[in-house]
């Protein structure tokens, strides 16, 4: 069990012969029984666990404060948003340094030292973020005022972790990797003459 939060789109269009989705009424083609090719296709474009920071942006950006697991209509615009606030955190934390504390050293030389790429002194930098897929449960920052100026977390059932360590700044690069995704498949669908709708929904 756990916080588990899911972005879909959904797409109408009509079937042609060939199998494609076509969003032009000229191919609108009734059966014999009067049935439509009319069809609806979702897809499940982002998907979060426990990220509950994420989820506290939606319940009070979205959802009016109601946080009772319900699906929410969004648009182009709100994913926009979304990733602009991510980034926003890592530009105001530029230079700052995620580290291991001398209390978890140890556990963590035992799962990561000597990996490709994992340090136990990570400065954030806006403009090169690559570095953060790298950051574990065991880093910490030592001055989280911003986190939870702009994107403070929330506890709940089974929602997670709730310091503002390794695994948030990592759900925050994840976010904002899943938004540029949808994006440019969002633009490539209008491009197509498709107009995407959007919902949020969280359960656990």
């Amino acid at each position: 069990m756990g916080l588990d939060m899911y972005i879909n789109r959904k797409v109408h269009g009509y079937r042609k012969d060939d199998g494609t989705l076509s969003p032009s009424l000229e191919d609108y083609k009734p059966d014999e029984f009067g049935c439509a090719n009319s069809e609806w296709v979702e897809t499940e474009v982002a998907y979060w666990r426990k990220a509950n920071a994420i989820h506290n942006w939606f319940v009070n950006k979205v959802q009016d404060g109601q946080d009772e697991c319900q699906e929410s209509e969004i648009d182009i615009d709100t994913i926009k948003r979304l990733r602009e606030t991510c980034l926003y955190v890592f530009k105001r934390m530029k230079g700052m340094v995620l580290r291991v504390p001398k209390k978890d050293v140890e556990k963590y030389k035992e799962f990561y030292e000597g990996k490709e790429g994992f340090k136990q002194r990570i400065t954030i930098d806006p403009d090169n973020l690559d570095a953060i897929e790298k950051v574990t449960g065991y880093h910490v920052v030592s001055d989280h005022s911003i986190c939870k100026e702009i994107l403070p977390t929330t506890s709940g059932f089974f929602f997670g972790n709730t310091e503002y360590g390794g695994d948030y700044f990592w759900s925050l690069l994840k976010t904002i990797r899943m938004c540029d995704r949808i994006l440019k498949e969002d633009k490539e669908l209008r491009a197509k003459g498709f107009y995407p709708e959007y919902t949020y929904m969280a359960s656990w």
